[in-house]
């Protein structure tokens, strides 16, 4: 007998191929178990004829005690003979039903085992999806930060005072320069009227800004505190 299954993990793999083979045989058996039981059953026939026959035979007749006793003993051991066989019959038969039953079970297994294989397939698909979908968006992300990056570092650097936007503002006409809260502005004119002449760090346009919009820069110039800390240092050690 070949290998029927094959235990690996979680599953179990049956071999079909194998099963069948095995159902063939045992069918085969059962074939030759009925043509003995029929070969008994008529071999039984026979010997009630046998039997009948004797009995006309030595009808009016004594017959000898020990002649009797030897046929009651030769049907007893027939009659024993023919239940041990019917019992073996008996037996392959419910082996066959049992192997049969255990075929079907295998086959609804081999059913659950490939429709949780087609639901795992899917479930693959769908992660590699979302996989690809994250991998896109972080190149999209990666790109959109390396053309930031390029672009802020096109950027001059100021030269002159930095001020710092404290609310948003939308530009109402083509010399002025629409900015956002926190956006760092250099200012390159500066003008009475409250409106001077600024270009964004961020974007690098220049345009008119109300300097009420705005603040110094804390951060791009040092306090007079510390700048004449500098001062005397630099002349204490000169």
């Amino acid at each position: 007998m070949g290998l029927i299954s094959l235990t690996i993990g979680y599953y179990t793999v049956y071999d079909e191929h194998a099963i069948d083979e095995e159902v063939k045989s045992l069918m085969k058996k059962l074939e030759i178990i009925e043509s003995e039981r029929d070969d008994l059953l008529e071999e039984n026939a026979k010997l009630k004829v046998t039997i009948d026959t004797l009995g006309i035979s030595y009808e009016g007749r004594k017959v000898d005690e020990s002649n009797k006793s030897s046929i009651q003993s030769s049907e007893f051991e027939k009659e024993d003979g023919k239940k041990k066989m019917t019992k073996a019959m008996q037996m392959e038969i419910d082996n066959l039903r049992s192997s049969f039953q255990s075929k079907t079970e295998i086959e609804e297994t081999l059913n659950g085992v490939e429709k949780t294989l087609i639901e795992r397939e899917k479930e693959i698909e769908q992660l590699q999806e979302k996989i690809s979908l994250m991998n896109i968006q972080q190149l999209k992300e990666t790109s959109i930060t390396l053309k930031k990056d390029q672009s802020t570092q096109s950027i001059d650097p100021p030269k002159g005072l930095v001020y710092v936007a404290i609310r948003d503002w939308e530009a109402r006409n083509s010399t002025q320069l629409s900015f956002k809260r926190g956006e760092k502005l250099e200012i390159k004119e500066e003008d009475t009227d409250g409106w001077w002449l600024a270009r964004s760090l961020d974007t690098d346009e220049e345009g008119r800004v109300n300097i009420n919009h705005f603040k110094k820069d804390e951060e791009s110039e040092l306090s007079t505190s510390e700048s004449l800390e500098l001062f005397h240092y630099a002349m204490t050690e000169n």
